[in-house]
């Protein structure tokens, strides 16, 4: 209990001096997120936690759900109460399946914590979703499934061409009704339609930005870049999608002059990794100097932390070709 206190009483000193206007723009909370994840790779837990209190503080416990998350998967590691980050996550929008799903939850098991913080969990939910619009909440949930039912292998038994006939329409009339929103109400962040802590396939904006060409993804940019500066969406969830829309330099169409398939990618914030026996490597980027400059506009760590974070190399810089021989692909 002593320890629980006093973690409260170091949140409370560092908000009386730090918090600020929610006006204000949240670069310096990326900024601290990201030293606090750095600090919490390189196992300097005690570090990590102190900023992860001060980023909190900053914006007046207005975080993001999955940065108290970690903040709680942190706290653990230093054998102190996680429970209050927890609850600000779930204030925050975090959901308790995703915590459930996390070995942290087995901690929380052996403490006897988990059958009071569901019961708390439920009534912070409802509070929570009062203050959405839930209306535009459920317009972009089924956004989301007419999506995903295309991509999901329900018309399989149609031929590719079909399937990408379908899939186009689909995408542009979700790329209208976005456009819609943005128009009406503003980027559909966190404030709007709530931050569910990278629960995929519910409310997921960010499914539905990977999922735009490249045109497409550039006029929504303005109203991104506005709610990244607001703390209404992440900036990870912008360069995953720039990247993901972008880093594919050739089509499933392009041949080479010997008639195989080739497929050439090349990132421009770095953010997509790849399997190779066993392994996780990071795709190609142009220039890591130019990578980090883009990541530096939108409170992204550099190329160099973000590797460390996700225990994975720094990218290479040029591209990722591969070929597969015309005869494998019929």
């Amino acid at each position: 209990m002593k320890v629980f206190n006093k973690v409260l009483l170091s949140l409370l000193l560092i908000q009386s001096f730090t918090c600020i206007s929610q006006e204000k723009d949240f670069f310096s909370y990326y900024a601290l997120i990201n030293q606090a994840d750095l600090q919490n790779a390189k196992g300097n837990y005690q570090k990590a936690d102190f900023l992860y209190q001060k980023a909190f503080a900053f914006c007046g416990n207005k975080g993001f759900a999955n940065d108290y998350f970690n903040a709680a998967k942190n706290a653990i590691l230093l054998d102190i109460n996680c429970l209050y980050y927890l609850k600000q996550g779930f204030k925050n929008g975090l959901l308790y399946k995703i915590v459930k799903q996390d070995t942290i939850y087995r901690y929380l098991k052996n403490k006897g914590n988990t059958k009071h913080l569901k019961k708390e969990y439920k009534k912070i939910r409802s509070e929570y979703l009062l203050t959405l619009n839930i209306a535009i909440r459920d317009t972009i949930s089924q956004m989301v499934k007419e999506d995903q039912k295309y991509r999901k292998g329900k018309y399989e038994r149609m031929s590719l061409d079909k399937q990408r006939v379908f899939l186009k329409q689909v995408d542009a009339k979700n790329y209208k009704k976005l456009l819609q929103i943005c128009k009406a109400y503003g980027f559909p962040g966190r404030s709007l339609v709530g931050d569910d802590g990278y629960e995929i396939g519910f409310v997921d904006v960010p499914l539905l930005l990977r999922h735009l060409d490249s045109t497409e993804l550039n006029i929504f940019k303005p109203y991104i870049v506005q709610a990244i500066k607001k703390g209404d969406f992440h900036p990870e969830h912008f360069a995953f999608a720039y990247d993901y829309v972008t880093m594919f330099k050739t089509t499933v169409d392009d041949l080479d002059k010997d008639g195989n398939h080739i497929l050439i990618i090349q990132q421009q914030y770095g953010m997509i990794q790849r399997s190779e026996k066993g392994k996780m490597f990071l795709f190609p980027v142009e220039s890591v100097v130019k990578a980090n400059k883009l990541r530096a506009e939108i409170g992204l760590p550099t190329l160099q932390d973000y590797a460390l974070i996700i225990k994975c190399d720094l990218p290479k810089e040029g591209f990722y070709k591969r070929v597969f021989k015309s005869d494998a692909t019929k």
